[in-house]
């Protein structure tokens, strides 16, 4: 895990939603050591002024290319999850008696420069990811999965006031008969399957978007054809394609 950094930022999160419904000191005490680690090691693959974290890959398309990125970048969506260990790590801290003040000033640092970097005024939502330089990407996408910080207890305080224009933009532009797509329909994002997927392992951080800007019925709308597949097959769909692209197979 120590060279699989979003994999240890996840074990994180998993640990702390674990022990928040069943207690096992035992556990925690076995997993603490090992956390703290993973999140040294990951704080060196950070930028020193603004906090963010940098990685080859993001949690959407499989050819960067596609993003305008080559090498490190900076994902939206893994510094969602970053800031949502960094807080659990100093909740851990603090419940062992030991001092947080390292995670608290990451996550603050990461929490001041989060979203002037990667909010799009003009949009009114959150550009995927930045280049190596911390610069917009050449190619300006704003995926639904910019926001998966929410998936987590700490992602509501990350977009801050930003949060209902941010919900207006995905129930409008990223609408789709069975919740969102990844894109809207005019994005310049080349894979014309970004435009058409829905992907439903997702529904869930963006219900929880809907719910924080106060539209319940958007939440409804998303959530009921998953439902209503669910009922008819038996099964839980992951994911609808109707068309696939060279460097995303494992998306088709």
């Amino acid at each position: 895990m120590e060279f699989f950094p979003w994999g240890a930022m996840h074990l994180i999160l998993m640990l702390e939603e674990i022990l928040a419904y069943q207690k096992d000191d035992a556990l925690f005490a076995e997993a603490w050591p090992i956390l703290k680690k993973f999140i040294a090691n990951i704080r060196k693959m950070t930028d020193d002024k603004t906090g963010l974290y940098h990685d080859l890959v993001n949690c959407a398309v499989d050819d960067n290319a596609e993003l305008g990125l080559t090498g490190r970048h900076y994902p939206a969506c893994w510094n969602g999850f970053y800031y949502n260990a960094l807080r659990t790590m100093e909740n851990f801290a603090g419940d062992c008696g030991e001092d947080g003040t390292i995670y608290h000033q990451a996550w603050k640092k990461l929490e001041q420069h989060y979203m002037p970097l990667f909010y799009n005024e003009q949009a009114g939502y959150v550009r995927h990811a930045l280049d190596n330089q911390l610069k917009p990407a050449k190619i300006e996408v704003l995926m639904n999965t910019s926001v998966i910080a929410l998936e987590f207890p700490f992602g509501e305080w990350l977009f801050g006031d930003k949060i209902g224009a941010i919900a207006h933009y995905k129930a409008t532009q990223l609408k789709h008969p069975l919740g969102y797509s990844a894109v809207a329909y005019n994005s310049p994002l080349p894979c014309d399957m970004w435009k058409y997927v829905h992907m439903n392992q997702h529904l869930g951080h963006e219900g929880k978007l809907a719910r924080f800007a106060g539209n319940t019925k958007e939440v409804k709308r998303i959530l009921a054809p998953y439902f209503q597949h669910f009922e008819n097959y038996g099964v839980a769909v992951e994911t609808y394609n109707l068309a696939g692209c060279n460097g995303n197979e494992s998306q088709v």
